[in-house]
């Protein structure tokens, strides 16, 4: 082989090199695959609770809640966000219940170091107890001939040590969940009492509707869902200006706290234009509900009601929009 044609050889091999290893170079740091970034979005809705359906996770649940905190999720994972964001995020919105596991802070901690101390707690009384049975005085003949002795070396004295602990164990755990009870996160049964309150919203009962929402709120003050209702279902009540003026500033924040929420940026959205003809405005939030993934029916409801916005607003209507019976979202009055 001539020098010229080893030359060329070398070089082809060098290119094939450099080729190689830029693609393991973008491959490794390039970012995230659409397998890694699944990956991410599964894990993210695996730690985080459906707020309306006791103990189940997000990635488990099948409630318009849930599907609502998978599409928040979603887009802040596309958006750059890390996991600590988007959980901090989440918590903001809806305290620390909305965690499958509890935090390593306040009562968290406690329920999470409890189990270790107890555990350690145990093991050193059973090490004492049975160095203390090795280190006994030598039997007599006589206790060395019934055996008596020998008896007691067999039965470590650990009975009342189990007892006194076993009941600090469970002292300890009421004493947790008494505080996760108490806590403003509420625990489970707001995600019950948030679900029958929508029940009856849609079902006209608004008294009672109402009522089911402020209980939600005076545990979770800042749940986007139960003051979207909240605020909703006050302006369609609201008989003079100022009611529903108060009663968008409701609504505003609600869609504020939950912008993965689609029933507060929907709720906001008709609001402003059924209420004030701002119709641009209207439709911008309708945008929003739109992006948050809502659930066929809300879309199939909320569509009559969408179209004059996007008509006044001279914006084209979408897709999601052109269809639907418009039942359980009614008009305001007024």
């Amino acid at each position: 082989m001539t020098r010229t044609k080893r030359r060329r050889l070398a070089a082809a091999w060098a290119a094939l090199f450099v080729v190689v290893i830029t693609a393991v170079a973008v491959a490794v740091f390039g970012g995230e695959t659409s397998s890694g970034v699944q990956a991410r979005v599964a894990g993210l809705e695996q730690e985080v609770r459906c707020p309306s359906c006791g103990n189940l996770s997000v990635y488990n649940a099948k409630t318009a809640s849930a599907y609502s905190i998978a599409g928040f999720i979603r887009r802040e994972v596309a958006a750059g966000q890390s996991d600590q964001e988007i959980i901090d995020s989440l918590v903001a919105s809806y305290g620390d219940t909305i965690l499958m596991s509890p935090p390593a802070s306040g009562v968290g901690l406690y329920l999470w170091v409890l189990p270790a101390v107890v555990a350690m707690g145990i093991g050193y009384e059973v090490y004492r107890s049975l160095g203390q049975n090795r280190v006994m005085e030598k039997p007599s003949r006589d206790e060395a001939r019934d055996g008596s002795l020998a008896r007691r070396r067999r039965l470590p004295k650990i009975s009342k040590t189990f007892a006194l602990w076993g009941g600090v164990v469970a002292l300890a755990g009421l004493g947790g969940l008494a505080a996760l009870a108490f806590l403003p996160g509420g625990g489970p049964a707001v995600g019950s009492e948030l679900s029958a309150a929508e029940t009856l919203a849609s079902l006209g009962a608004v008294k009672p509707a109402l009522q089911g929402f402020n209980q939600v709120l005076a545990k979770q003050p800042q749940n986007p869902s139960a003051l979207a209702y909240k605020g909703w279902l006050q302006f369609n009540e609201a008989t003079s200006q100022r009611d529903k003026s108060a009663a968008l500033a409701v609504m505003s924040k609600a869609a504020d706290l939950g912008p993965g929420d689609p029933q507060a940026q929907l709720f906001l959205g008709l609001a402003l234009f059924y209420g004030r003809q701002e119709a641009r405005q209207g439709a911008f939030y309708l945008d929003r509900f739109l992006a948050d993934l809502p659930r066929h029916s809300l879309l199939a409801e909320a569509a009559p009601l969408a179209r004059p916005v996007y008509a006044a607003a001279h914006w084209k209507i979408p897709a999601a929009f052109r269809v639907g019976s418009g039942v359980a979202v009614r008009v305001p009055k007024g």
